[in-house]
């Protein structure tokens, strides 16, 4: 993800955090992205990607389970803008949905349809 977010070709931003939070990603143009969402502490973690700086419409939402990457697509409206709300599973266990257990998550726009090279490295 860090890629899409360096290259102003192939992406819009992105957004990140420790712990349930959000972020308002207002430079995003309208049109079509995915949005690479992804976690890591945790069994799971609940996104929801909602229109423009106020959460106007919710464009889509979806558990990821934390250590895989998920591509959730949205159509940014003409206004503009995305806000991103994370926050635990409902099933989590209480540690995490009271902050105890550090729960990292990370979100990235890009294009549609937009995979990052592949490459290949040798050890030793």
């Amino acid at each position: 993800m860090g890629t899409a977010l360096l290259d102003e070709e192939h992406g819009q931003g992105g957004a990140g955090g420790e712990g349930a939070g959000g972020a308002g990603l207002g430079t995003v143009p309208a049109g079509a992205w995915d949005l690479l969402v992804a976690c890591n502490g945790a069994d799971g973690w609940s996104f929801r990607v909602d229109s423009g700086p106020d959460g106007d419409d919710t464009l889509a939402r979806s558990d990821v389970p934390c250590g895989a990457t998920e591509r959730l697509s949205v159509t940014v409206p003409e206004s503009g803008g995305l806000t991103v709300l994370a926050h635990p599973l409902r099933t989590a266990p209480e540690a995490v949905r009271r902050g105890d257990v550090p729960v990292f998550w990370y979100v990235a726009v890009v294009p549609e349809g937009f995979e990052p090279e592949s490459r290949s490295y040798e050890l030793g």
